[in-house]
């Protein structure tokens, strides 16, 4: 009886360190993405984010890891892959808090990536369909005005 009890104190302390161990990893990896963005060196900062993605999908760090790495690739100027972040986030997390600013990033780099307005007007459309429907979901957000003036 009290190996049992032993054995499962033991457990529990293991499995705790082990938690204890995995935040510090999701912590570090999160930390140096910031200080990889703050350098410049957006690359690396995507390859820690995209380590929290892959290993700690449920860890705190997984939806801020997600939001950083859209805006990283917004930032670097790969619209196409900041807009599928996007989508993929809104798709996945619609309760989300921070899914009005993921219906802005996408609708902005639909925006800012439309080259030629006159000749492919497929940007400009998804960027009008994508300010509109952050207009109609969210017409209290901080993000309406800046939306309406883009129409």
């Amino acid at each position: 009886m009290i190996h049992k009890i032993f054995f499962t104190i033991i457990l529990l302390f293991l499995f705790s360190c082990s938690d204890k161990t995995e935040k510090k990893k999701v912590e570090f990896y999160y930390n140096e993405s910031l200080k990889e963005l703050k350098k410049g060196n957006y690359f690396s900062a995507i390859d820690n984010l995209e380590i929290i993605e892959s290993d700690h999908p449920y860890s705190n760090y997984s939806v801020k890891a997600e939001i950083l790495n859209a805006f990283i690739n917004y930032i670097n100027k790969d619209y196409d892959l900041a807009i599928s972040a996007a989508e993929k986030f809104i798709k996945l997390r619609p309760a989300n808090k921070y899914v009005d600013y993921m219906y802005f990033l996408r609708a902005e780099a639909y925006y800012v990536s439309r080259s030629d307005y006159l000749r492919e007007q497929n940007s400009s459309m998804s960027a009008r369909k994508s300010f509109l429907q952050l207009i109609s979901r969210f017409s209290k957000k901080k993000y309406t005005p800046y939306s309406i003036e883009k129409l």
